[in-house]
């Protein structure tokens, strides 16, 4: 089994589109305006062919919403979700998952490169604008998913 650790903003959608909650209307409404997480489809073909890789949320989300709000989020991608990291910093709480699970086979995709130590191999720093959507993530992605085929 291989792991994504997946942040949500900045990932799965532009970080701009957060502006729209300070319009403080209801979630679903934001989702749908806002275009919240247009980016999963993305994420979802480039997965399909590789099975055994799953899902687990270290996004900011995972702090305001449940599991199960937040593998429906994540649409054509839910039925890899496995969970999320503990409510701690984003890196201390991946590596916590690692260690408990004995995990070494990952990627995180995130938006944030000062969150994590200098150099670390596994980490997919995304554009906050582009996301999944550029084209130099995704090619990362691949390279990752195409050498470790199980």
């Amino acid at each position: 089994m291989r792991i994504l650790f997946l942040d949500f903003d900045g990932v799965l959608h532009p970080i701009s589109v957060l502006r729209w909650f300070e319009m403080r209307l209801p979630l679903e409404t934001i989702i749908q305006r806002a275009r919240l997480f247009r980016w999963t489809w993305i994420l979802a073909e480039l997965l399909e062919p590789y099975p055994d890789v799953r899902i687990i949320v270290h996004s900011s989300w995972r702090l305001l919403k449940t599991d199960a709000e937040l593998s429906t989020f994540l649409g054509p991608l839910s039925n890899r979700f496995t969970g999320s990291t503990p409510h701690v910093q984003r890196w201390e709480s991946i590596e916590w998952v690692l260690q408990q699970n004995r995990l070494s086979d990952f990627r995180i995709l995130d938006d944030h490169p000062e969150e994590f130590p200098l150099q670390l191999d596994e980490l997919i720093v995304c554009d906050s604008e582009l996301g999944v959507y550029d084209e130099a993530v995704r090619n990362q992605l691949m390279k990752w998913l195409a050498i470790n085929v199980e």
